[in-house]
């Protein structure tokens, strides 16, 4: 019984050092594989690196090259200053009607007479407003209040004579007009003249919705080719653009520039 207790344990310790021998053989081949492996990683990080040392050399030049022309651009022109961003005015209401309402005075500080204003009325006879061919004296008014005081018309421009005409500017960046804001400066004015022009002018050129002036009305006025909703970004860009073949003033040329780089953004943030 005790020799066969004995071969039993000496079967199992064989079997262990056999087994033992598989796994450290089993350890050695792998530490062999990973150590080909990590080679083959490292060769490959090598050729990699002097690929792309390579590239970048090649690059790199062309890249001085260009940066350094790119800031005697900067030097020369300025392309990224822009007094309306500097004043944070590009998304300002007010200030843009404010600027618009000085281009449309013909004795505005531009000094251009009714440069401004003859391309801006162009633009709506384009649209078919049968305004005046004789304009005579011109008032452009900036808020002008209504006649019962509840409201203030953001761009005014009277035409006095036989005809008496008024047109309407009502400015709308990024907000819409309500309480029937449009209706009421309509029936405030036509009260006054004996024909009126409304203007709707927003970035892309929408008409007023219902909380604006009602349907019913809306539509009158179309019919009669009275309202018109012009853009920023086509209809005054192309008309500042078209006036800055006619002005000589530097001064007055890099502001327009500067003023239509605004409104070219807001195309691009509207793609």
């Amino acid at each position: 019984m005790s020799s066969n207790i004995g071969a039993v344990g000496r079967f199992f310790e064989g079997y262990r050092g056999t087994k033992e021998a598989i796994i450290s053989d089993r350890l050695r081949a792998w530490a062999r594989t990973f150590g080909r492996i990590r080679h083959i990683r490292e060769e490959t990080a090598t050729v990699r690196f002097e690929e792309f040392a390579r590239r970048f050399n090649n690059f790199l030049p062309g890249f001085l090259n260009a940066r350094l022309a790119y800031l005697e651009v900067l030097k020369r022109e300025a392309p990224a200053f822009n007094v309306f961003d500097l004043f944070d005015l590009k998304d300002d209401e007010n200030k843009h009607s404010d600027f618009i309402s000085d281009l449309l005075d013909p004795h505005g500080s531009h000094g251009q007479g009714a440069l401004f204003l003859n391309g801006f009325l162009s633009v709506i006879r384009d649209r078919g407003a049968a305004l005046p061919e004789t304009l005579g004296h011109i008032m452009v008014t900036r808020e002008r209040r209504t006649e019962d005081t509840k409201g203030r018309i953001d761009i005014s421009i009277d035409i006095p004579g036989a005809e008496s005409c008024c047109l309407i500017v009502e400015n709308k960046i990024w907000s819409g007009a309500h309480g029937l804001q449009l209706e009421r400066y309509y029936k405030d004015a036509i009260s006054r003249y004996r024909k009126v022009f409304l203007v709707y002018l927003t970035p892309y050129g929408e008409y007023p919705k219902e909380t604006a002036i009602t349907p019913a009305l809306r539509s009158k006025l179309q019919r009669e080719g009275v309202l018109f909703a012009l853009s920023y970004i086509a209809d005054v860009v192309a008309w500042l653009t078209a006036a800055l073949k006619n002005i000589e003033a530097e001064r007055l040329r890099n502001t327009l520039r500067m003023y239509i780089d605004v409104l070219e953004r807001w195309r691009r943030r509207g793609a």
